[in-house]
């Protein structure tokens, strides 16, 4: 009987050990989506910075003309300075989802540990 409970309760312990492991994966895999779509979004926001920016250009007057196109410059300007806001908002996302992932990792890295150096003795 005695052995039985410890085969069980070696079983639940190399369960548990596996769960830690594939729940460490799957933070690796989450992380790796995050930085991908936040690249993805960082990339799309630089092209329309890029874009606005090039219109923006387009209607600046050559040195000693009048200024004929202020109002659109005004709007491409503040249609840049939006884009960069949201540029920023979006890196602080994605640094604020990744740090959460990498708490759940060290949370999960200790009872792993824990379960190990438990195994070691």
């Amino acid at each position: 009987m005695n052995n039985d409970l410890n085969t069980v309760l070696e079983g639940m312990h190399n369960d548990k050990v596996a769960v830690l492991r594939d729940q460490l994966a799957a933070i690796d895999a989450q992380e790796q989506e995050r930085l991908r779509i936040g690249n993805e979004i960082e990339t799309g926001i630089r092209a329309d910075i890029g874009e606005v920016r090039s219109e923006e250009l387009r209607v600046t007057p050559d040195e000693g003309y009048p200024d004929a196109e202020r109002l659109a410059r005004t709007g491409f300007l503040t249609k840049r300075l939006d884009l960069i806001d949201r540029l920023r908002a979006e890196n602080r996302a994605c640094w604020n989802d990744y740090q959460k992932l990498e708490e759940e990792r060290r949370e999960i890295q200790r009872e792993l540990t824990s379960l190990e150096r438990r195994d070691a003795t």
